[in-house]
C-alpha cells in the first residue's frame, strides 16, 4: 500500500484500494473455476460498478445463464463458480484490513 499524508484520504482510499484488489482476486477465482463451453460464461464475469465515494463495488456473472450454472436446475445439478471465490476473498479483506482501519469501518 502506499502511503498518503492526509489521514482522511487514507480511511477513504485504503479500503477502497483494497477491496478493488480483493475483488479482482475473487473474479480470476470465479474465471477458472467456470465451466467453459462457449466461453460466454467466463468472459462475463468482471466489474458491474466501481464507486469510489460510495465505497461500493458490484462484481457479477452477467451471462443469461451464470445463476443456473451457479444454483442448479431440476435437471442439473448446481456448479458453484461465482461464490466460493467471493468468500473467500470477502475472507481476504478482512484478513488484510489494517487493525488500525477497523475502528473506521466499525462507524
Amino acid at each position: 500500500m502506499r502511503k498518503l499524508k492526509d489521514p482522511e484520504h487514507v480511511v477513504k482510499v485504503m479500503p477502497m484500494e483494497l477491496m478493488i484488489q480483493v475483488s479482482q482476486r475473487a473474479i480470476v477465482g470465479a474465471r477458472g473455476l467456470a465451466s467453459v463451453k462457449s466461453g460466454e460464461l467466463r468472459d462475463k464475469i468482471g466489474f458491474g460498478y466501481i464507486d469510489i465515494d460510495g465505497m461500493r463495488i458490484e462484481i457479477g456473472a452477467y451471462a443469461d445463464h451464470s445463476g443456473f450454472v451457479e444454483f442448479g436446475t431440476v435437471r442439473m445439478r448446481a456448479r458453484p463458480f461465482f461464490r466460493p471465490p467471493v468468500w473467500a476473498a470477502v475472507y481476504q479483506f478482512w484478513h488484510d484490513l489494517p487493525l488500525s482501519q477497523l475502528e473506521w469501518w466499525r462507524q
